[in-house]
């Protein structure tokens, strides 16, 4: 069996076919209505046999610096298949020494395209299912098959053979995929609960009898309580009051869940397989099933031509990359992990991130920030080839992140090993003082541009913190001091919006010109943290009344705004006014048109959330053009709430955090856990370059069009099914600090 048996794509198999067309047989096609696409880059051959129609190609490929594109256009007639909701792919890939192969998938008609990139799994026959339910399939005409060319690592010859036995359309039950009703399914937290926390359920039907089981007993019998809410009605099966330790299961109008725990440790499931996924992740070195060791030939040079390896660490996501914002702060939330439960293993993969930061500094406040691989390489620097030139950067941010994971480090080394930790502490302040000083200079990086001043100088405020620990120097509180006074004058005090009156928010900088807002990779957490951090540090300190009014206006903000999503209890995206959001940051395709078009659709999602009067909306989701996948705005939210909590020791605050929580895995509209091998019904992900890994949490939910709902096709694609470490740093992150 290709996915574990808890996983969506087998029930997917299963449903029923209630019509379907074949659109293409590959033993029996006309190669005439074949094209080849890509062959300008790389040669590969065609060959109509008895298993079908056969695709040959060498992946070992030199000098190219872009990855080169092969595939087929397969033309069909040009009909409405509207009639039809779901793509099957019968094929096989048949190569030696890789395990998967990336391929894409596109159905096409009327200059609009839907695409499906799974990772194939090689040597056997296998089956790739894809549902269109939002795509127009009035007036498709072709198929393109494109096996995608990533190079070849050293242990395979990278002769490939794709063999494409059969493509048919398919008309079954959709998927639910939009929206946040419930049909039938049961919305609960497939991890369990704590013995203390609120412990619910979600249906869509009120008044209906629930039972709860442990070992085939029922323990408490009750019938589900109607709640009516802006998006709906629901019906919630509360069982609160169960608090032993132990295995359980809900039944409800004739439905079971899976088993879930009641326990102290309820996510040490989440915890082992986001450490599983994490170390099948790195780089540098041979990871069983998944690779070798690679990239030993990549580089970041600076402008003096010195350079510093970027191997080791994590890849960043599904593609061949690396970045430190992210590096840093997943070693940062690993190593907080570690003070909370003193598991080694947490502990090991921390130091995976802490030596690529202590090896990829020039000291001299350049660091390899964003580094590119582009695609696999023998390791063997050939002098013929061409390779990605990952050039070096200063940015006061990263220097600050890099600076505060490390002197993390060194804290949690201390009784360890003093030597490591000796090492980290240096490059610590040398990352500290780089930071200071290049942000008193406006440095900032290329491909990121200025930092917001919360963002920017609320990771100082953590970075000052942990060093001042470690060093006594008042120069660590100095600085603070000042930094944490910018970072709270960006923090709007005043109540907006007549329906809702909410403040405590951030906005970029002191003039409140622009708001706060991400849309891809989160840092909402960084200016309240840096404050929480602040007020640990140093509780005597004149100051100290200051902070915590500050971050008790965010706390206010959070609770304003935490009955918006009932009965998921998500937290809201962002707060939005027009005038106040700087477009120019937003990630727009150069193939989506021009970019006035893109920045009038943004305004459109902003104006379709919640209206709470004065020109401000709040949508439960965040605007984004390309960048739709919101787990790490959501789980870096979280993560300010989760550490405001741990500070004022606020039950009702940690109880916010765990339903973020509970939302990744199960209690959201589609009843999914979104980490694959955890939890249930999980859908295969974007890995790009690796079979499925076990423990990958992806970009996450998506939005559709301008509507503020949640989006979770059947189908693989990047941005929001994209496996990414950033998302797992965050997660395990929120999780250290629920213990208190």
């Amino acid at each position: 069996m290709i996915y574990p048996k808890e996983c969506s794509y087998n029930r997917w198999l299963k449903k029923d076919v209630i019509n379907k067309k074949v659109i293409f047989d590959g033993s029996k096609c006309d190669l005439s209505t074949i094209e080849k696409i890509g062959i300008d880059k790389l040669h590969f051959e065609l060959e109509k046999g008895e298993n079908g129609l056969s695709i040959k190609y060498n992946s070992k490929i030199s000098e190219h610096i872009k990855r080169p594109v092969i595939g087929l256009k397969i033309n069909f007639p040009e009909e409405d298949y509207s009639e039809y909701n779901r793509v099957r792919v019968d094929l096989r890939v048949n190569v030696k020494g890789i395990q998967n192969l990336y391929m894409h998938f596109c159905v096409q008609g009327d200059e609009k395209y839907f695409m499906h990139a799974p990772s194939i799994i090689t040597n056997k026959w296998v089956t790739t299912l894809f549902e269109l339910n939002q795509f127009d399939r009035s007036k498709l005409s072709f198929i393109k098959v494109i096996p995608f060319i990533g190079g070849c690592p050293p242990y395979s010859n990278g002769n490939f053979e794709v063999i494409i036995k059969k493509i048919t359309f398919e008309k079954v039950k959709e998927e639910y995929e939009l929206g946040y009703n419930l049909e039938d399914r049961i919305a609960y937290s497939h991890f369990g609960y704590y013995p203390k926390s609120k412990k619910t359920f979600i249906v869509s039907g009120y008044d209906l009898d629930y039972e709860i089981v442990e070992n085939s007993v029922v323990v408490k019998r009750g019938k589900t309580v109607k709640l009516e809410t802006v998006l709906g009605t629901f019906g919630i099966g509360d069982f609160s009051d169960i608090e032993k330790v132990g295995k359980y299961k809900i039944t409800c109008d004739g439905k079971e869940t899976e088993e879930f725990l009641i326990s102290f440790n309820p996510y040490k499931e989440g915890i082992d397989k986001s450490l599983s996924f994490l170390y099948q992740l790195r780089c540098g070195v041979d990871v069983a099933g998944v690779h070798e060791a690679c990239h030993l030939n990549s580089y970041t040079t600076n402008e003096l031509g010195d350079k510093v390896p970027n191997f080791g660490g994590w890849h960043d996501a599904g593609d061949l990359s690396q970045f430190e914002i992210c590096t840093a702060l997943m070693t940062s939330c690993l190593l907080e992990l570690y003070q909370s439960n003193k598991n080694k293993r947490v502990l090991e993969e921390a130091k995976v991130g802490l030596n690529w930061l202590l090896q990829t500094t020039f000291h001299n406040g350049d660091r390899a920030l964003s580094v590119s691989y582009d695609k696999w390489y023998d390791n063997v620097r050939k002098a013929s080839d061409v390779y990605p030139n990952n050039k070096s950067e200063s940015g006061p941010f990263e220097n600050f992140l890099s600076s505060a994971a490390l002197a993390l480090g060194a804290i949690v080394y201390k009784e360890i090993d003093e030597v490591y930790s000796d090492w980290c502490l240096n490059i610590a302040m040398e990352d500290y003082h780089f930071g200071i000083t290049g942000y008193k200079e406006g440095k900032y990086t290329k491909r990121w541009g200025p930092s917001p001043i919360p963002q920017v100088l609320g990771a100082s405020l953590t970075a000052a913190s942990l060093l001042y620990k470690l060093t006594c120097d008042e120069k660590y509180i100095l600085d603070a001091t000042e930094n944490a006074k910018m970072v709270m004058a960006c923090q709007e005090r005043n109540y907006v919006g007549k329906n809702i009156k909410v403040r405590g928010f951030f906005y970029e900088n002191l003039k409140h010109e622009n708001l706060l807002i991400y849309e891809h990779r989160g840092h909402e957490s960084t200016p309240v943290c840096g404050l929480v951090d602040l007020c640990n540090a140093f509780p005597y300190h004149e100051d100290y009344p200051k902070w915590i009014e500050s971050i008790k206006l965010y706390k206010e903000y959070i609770e304003a705004l935490k009955d918006i999503s009932l009965p998921y209890g998500l937290l809201a995206g962002h707060i939005y006014k027009v005038d106040k959001v700087d477009f120019n940051k937003f990630t727009i395709p150069s193939n989506y048109g021009p970019r006035d078009v893109a920045i009038s659709e943004l305004k459109e999602q902003i104006v379709s959330g919640l209206n709470i009067g004065d020109d401000w909306y709040v949508r439960r989701m965040p605007i984004a053009i390309q960048r739709r996948g919101f787990n790490a705005t959501l789980l870096s939210k979280t993560k300010a709430v989760s550490s405001v909590a741990k500070l004022l020791k606020d039950e009702d605050l940690r109880q916010i955090a765990i339903d973020q929580l509970e939302w990744i895995v199960g209690k959201n509209p589609f009843a999914t856990s979104t980490i694959y091998g955890a939890g249930n019904n999980y859908h295969p992900l974007y890995v790009a370059y690796s079979k499925q890994l076990i423990g990958a949490m992806p970009v996450g939910f998506e939005t559709y069009g301008v509507t503020d709902e949640p989006y979770w096709p059947a189908r693989c694609n990047a941005v929001f099914k994209e496996v990414w470490g950033h998302t797992t740093g965050y997660y395990l992150g929120v999780i250290a600090d629920l213990k208190w």
